[in-house]
């Protein structure tokens, strides 16, 4: 009678060695490419190396680069967040209307697009201007790889509103605007930027669509000043390309930090 409660304790700890095991291996190559990016990053912001690198002539300031990010983000979430409220908002709240099926098909199907498209929809606007507003149109390339992952995560955190706070709003005589103003936009707004740094995080390290828009580092940042020295042949451009990456990993780490504090105070 003894022997069967037994196994069951050994195949409990079996299974527990297995999957801390495979977690451990799924770990592993994620800590060692961060450790890597660290340890030749630090490398590369050396001053020795700093100064062996022309990078006003191959790869751009590192200080224009750093300010391109930051500028470029911006102007991207600018664009972005406002029309994936709203269109989250009308997808969510009204989904009865007319082309809804449409809307969101379409917002699927650009949400799981290649990032390079969105480098080709801004550089199909660019011919038309002859190169002129650089940081502009990579905000446009970006925001269109942005968007449509905004406007789904919008329309999935409405959704998850319990329906007894609509109820309440509305059997004391909210209006339907009312109502998703000042209800459910304040319920599920710390949800909201949560999602909101999440994108943001992932669109600051894109390459792709930036190769087509920024006219001779005209709009340089921090992922494209990276490739492009990454295609150095000398030690130092290599350095200089981890170095870069190790300061887009510090941007990207913060912002992930702050989302994960706006989770925890929507926890509580």
């Amino acid at each position: 009678m003894k022997v069967q409660p037994n196994l069951r304790r050994i195949k409990s700890k079996l299974w527990l060695f297995l999957w801390v095991l495979l977690g451990i291996v799924a770990v592993l190559p994620v800590i060692s490419m961060v450790l890597e990016v660290v340890i030749r990053g630090l490398q590369g912001l050396s001053p020795v190396v700093l100064d062996q690198v022309s990078a006003s002539s191959f790869g751009g300031n590192l200080i224009h680069a750093v300010a391109g990010t930051i500028v470029i983000t911006l102007w991207t979430a600018a664009m972005s967040i406002p029309i994936a409220l709203m269109v989250g908002v009308y997808l969510a709240e009204y989904p009865n209307y007319r082309f809804m099926y449409v809307l969101r098909g379409l917002v699927t199907t650009m949400a799981d697009l290649p990032a390079v498209i969105g480098g080709l929809f801004a550089f199909s606007f660019i011919t038309k201007h002859s190169g002129d507003g650089a940081i502009m149109f990579s905000s446009i390339a970006l925001s269109f790889v942005l968007m449509p992952r905004l406007i789904r995560d919008t329309e999935q955190i409405l959704r998850t509103v319990p329906s007894v706070i609509r109820e309440g709003a509305l059997s004391i005589g909210a209006t339907k605007r009312q109502l998703i103003f000042y209800v459910l936009l304040p319920s599920c707004f710390r949800l909201l930027v949560r999602q909101w740094l999440h994108g943001l995080a992932r669109v600051m390290g894109e390459t792709a669509p930036l190769i087509f828009t920024s006219f001779n580092d005209q709009a340089l940042t921090l992922p494209l000043s990276t490739f492009t020295f990454a295609k150095g042949a000398t030690q130092g451009s290599l350095l200089e390309a981890w170095g870069r990456s190790f300061l887009l990993l510090i941007f990207v780490s913060i912002l992930l930090l702050v989302s994960k504090q706006i989770s925890r105070r929507v926890v509580r």
